[in-house]
């Protein structure tokens, strides 16, 4: 019986180890089984060459993830082994995630689940890190000059009709028109400013949702080198997000310029057109549009028909002669001040008459001279606005100068002495306007309108002199004319700034390549060296 009862129980032993075993309960934080499931395998893997990132391949494939409320060092770890890749998670990572993604790379993956938890991600050497987005310093470098500017414009008309009375009593009339303009450019001054906003704004927004790894003191934490053109900043992941993407946009901002195309004519007007060019008929046939805010009486135009200034040029000669007196071409920066100048400095003399009176020497009269310029030609100011559709905001200034006729100093103490001193008198026919003008489109100002007298005077020598008399020896021609002033503008975007770009059409205008020749690698003197 014992013997039975024995091997009763070593059948029974046997049956119970062949059952199946309890699984052990995983440990905290290991994903295998149903956690493991909450990350579905990769959808498409593009296979396509090397394109330099750090981990080459895996930021070709891409995933699809969708996971509600899940902690983010669970979701990383998943993440890192359907890459089948190394990950390094540093203790202070922490938050949940959800998030519902189809077919996104690794690093967009990153990007996306960066902005719901407080981390900051990096490849190094073939692994990935994960870091607790705690402020770091990042080094940005910004092209542009260490230049400050100061523009300052004005356009004035005074007008005064006064008469004299008895004591202190006057009576007259002043009409007055003056614009002032005003342009501070300080790039740097402004960009150092905005950042230490842009810190303190986002410090705030973040001291609002409780993170505790926001720097408290921004201003403290930047660094602006104009010299250097670099800017530093210890600030966290989110932080550097927003300074990298307001320095992209303020370097497209401020990198954009157009070429400024303007053509400067002088109508002379014809017998049936002295009231001018009949602009109305224009407007009315469709050719143009208003556009602008002139000053004066001058009229803005906008040309309807294509971007060729030849026919208007064409245009105009019904009502005319015409002369075109200047077509200078303009490249400037965005929201940039620029001036060409093309003058004559016309030099005459302010002459000084000083009478001295001695017993011994009698009257002893002192000249002085001083040289005294004036410009006299075309001076044009535009300060350009490129919007976001490429159409151009003008506010352009042109002058143009011209010397009408000499007059006599009316200096007593010269005409005492017989001295005459002749000053020239200056006609200037000036614009001041803003207007917007569509990328390539024309835009006429006109309306300046100018009456000229040529004084024409030939006489008999000596005989022409004589007083009374010698008018009878005197030929005078003096001819009126009536004059108007057009000026033309075409303002380009320029895309790329290259012969091969948009300046093409300048090449033909240059020097070849053989013109420039080749540096030898040889010392300074390479006439004095001798052949191998």
């Amino acid at each position: 019986m014992p013997r039975y009862m024995l091997l009763l129980l070593t059948l029974t032993f046997a049956l119970l180890a062949c059952g199946t075993p309890t699984p052990r309960p995983p440990a905290r934080g290991h994903l295998q089984g149903s956690g493991a499931a909450i990350i579905p395998p990769i959808v498409t893997e593009l296979a396509s060459a090397d394109t330099g990132t750090t981990t080459p391949g895996k930021s070709e494939a891409r995933y699809s993830v969708n996971v509600d409320r899940i902690p983010v060092r669970d979701l990383l770890f998943a993440l890192a082994r359907d890459a089948a890749l190394e990950i390094d998670i540093a203790p202070g990572v922490s938050g949940t995630v959800t998030l519902n993604a189809k077919q996104q790379t690794l690093p967009a993956l990153l990007e996306r689940i960066s902005r719901q938890a407080p981390l900051r991600f990096e490849f190094a050497n073939g692994y990935l890190q994960i870091l607790p987005d705690t402020p770091y310093l990042r080094h940005y470098a910004v092209d542009y000059p260490n230049l400050g500017r100061t523009v300052s414009a004005s356009v004035a008309n005074n007008m005064q009709i006064g008469a004299a009375g008895t004591g202190n009593a006057a009576s007259g009339s002043l009409s007055s028109t003056r614009i002032d303009n005003t342009s501070q450019h300080r790039f740097w001054e402004s960009l150092e400013k905005n950042l230490k906003t842009l810190l303190a704004g986002s410090t705030l927004a973040d001291d609002a949702k409780k993170d505790e790894h926001s720097t408290e003191n921004p201003g403290k934490n930047l660094i602006v080198n104009a010299e250097a053109g670099l800017v530093s900043a210890f600030a966290s992941d989110r932080e550097h997000r927003r300074i990298r993407a307001f320095l992209d946009r303020l370097s497209n901002a401020v990198r954009r310029q157009v070429l400024i195309e303007a053509t400067i004519i002088e109508v002379a007007l014809s017998e049936g057109h002295e009231q001018g060019i009949d602009w109305s008929s224009m407007i009315g046939g469709g050719l143009f549009e208003l556009a602008g805010n002139p000053l004066k009486n001058s009229v803005n135009l906008r040309y309807n028909r294509g971007d060729n200034p030849r026919a208007l040029i064409n245009l105009l000669q019904r009502f005319g002669t015409s002369k075109v007196l200047s077509s200078p071409r303009l490249s400037v920066l965005n929201n940039q001040s620029a001036i060409l100048k093309v003058v004559e400095n016309y030099v005459y003399f302010s002459v000084k008459a000083d009478t001295t009176t001695t017993a011994n020497v009698g009257t002893t009269v002192t000249y002085t001279t001083t040289p005294q310029t004036v410009s006299v030609g075309l001076v044009l100011g535009v300060t350009p606005q490129i919007a976001a559709d490429d159409s151009v905001v003008l506010n352009i200034r042109p002058t143009i100068t011209s010397i009408g006729r000499e007059v006599p100093d009316p200096n007593p103490d010269l005409r005492r002495n017989g001295i005459e001193n002749l000053v020239p008198m200056i006609r200037t026919r000036e614009i001041e306007s803003v207007m917007r003008v569509a990328n390539g489109q024309i835009a006429v100002l006109g309306g300046l309108m100018e009456d000229r007298i040529d004084y024409q005077t030939a006489r008999v020598p000596l005989l022409g002199e004589l007083p009374i008399a010698g008018e009878a020896f005197n030929n005078r021609n003096n001819r009126a004319q009536k004059t108007e002033l057009v000026i033309f503008l075409r303002p380009l975007v320029i895309k790329e700034a290259s012969l091969q770009g948009d300046y093409a059409g300048f090449a033909e205008h240059l020097p070849d390549a053989g013109f420039f020749v080749p540096p030898r690698h040889a010392l300074p003197f390479p006439s004095l060296q001798t052949e191998p």
